[in-house]
C-alpha cells in the first residue's frame, strides 16, 4: 500500500546536485535513491532494509569511460580477493546537493563508499540531446546524518572513542572531587 502526501501551495526551493568521483564532477539532471523493505501480506516487515541503489542522470562531458572501466573492472588476477568479491572493484563517490546554484550553500551530501557501478546507459535523441544514466550500489552509504552499512563492505571500521560524537560518562559520577 502506498501513501502519497501532497501539500497545496508548497514553496519549491531550487536545488541543484553534483556527482563527484575523484577529481571528476558532473552536474546532475536527476537523482533517485531507493530503499525498500519487503512485507508479508499482513504488512509486517519480512526482510531487512534492501536497495540502496543510487541512480543519476547527467549530460556527458567526455570522461564517462572511467565509469565503464569501473563497471568492467575486476580483481580476479590479484589472487588476494576471494570469490565473488573479486568480480568487482570498489570505489568512492559523492553527491552534493546545493541550494539555488552551485555557489549556494550545501544542503547535504550523500556519500558512497565501497561502491560499484551496476548499470550504465548513454542515450541520444534530437529533442533531449545526449544523456548518461548510471546506477551505483554501495556497501557503505552516508545519507545526511545517518549511515547504512551492508554486509559486503570492505573498508568500514566502527568509530573509535575519539571519533564518537557521544561523551563517555562512565565513572564520571564516582570521580573524586577536585579542590580548586
Amino acid at each position: 500500500m502506498c501513501f502519497i502526501h501532497t501539500q497545496k501551495n508548497a514553496r519549491k526551493m531550487n536545488t541543484v546536485a553534483k556527482l563527484c568521483i575523484g577529481k571528476d564532477e558532473w552536474e546532475l539532471h536527476n537523482t533517485v535513491i531507493t530503499y525498500y523493505r519487503c512485507t508479508r501480506v499482513t504488512g509486517r516487515p519480512a526482510t531487512e532494509t534492501m536497495g540502496g541503489y543510487v541512480a543519476v542522470r547527467f549530460t556527458p562531458k567526455g570522461n564517462e569511460e572511467m565509469m565503464l572501466d569501473w563497471m568492467f573492472a575486476n580483481r580476479m588476477e590479484d589472487g588476494k580477493t576471494a570469490y565473488p568479491r573479486c568480480l568487482y572493484v570498489l570505489k568512492q563517490a559523492e553527491i552534493v546537493f546545493y541550494e539555488g546554484d552551485f555557489n549556494g550553500r550545501i544542503l547535504f551530501k550523500y556519500r558512497l563508499e565501497d561502491g560499484t557501478v551496476i548499470y550504465f546507459k548513454e542515450s541520444f535523441n534530437t529533442l533531449l540531446g545526449m544523456e548518461t544514466s548510471v546506477v551505483f550500489s554501495a556497501a557503505i552509504q552516508y545519507y545526511k546524518d545517518t549511515f547504512y552499512i551492508k554486509s559486503w563492505r570492505e573498508n568500514w571500521k566502527p568509530p573509535t572513542k575519539k571519533e564518537s560524537p557521544f561523551q563517555d560518562l562512565t565513572n564520571t559520577f564516582n570521580a573524586t572531587p577536585k579542590i580548586l
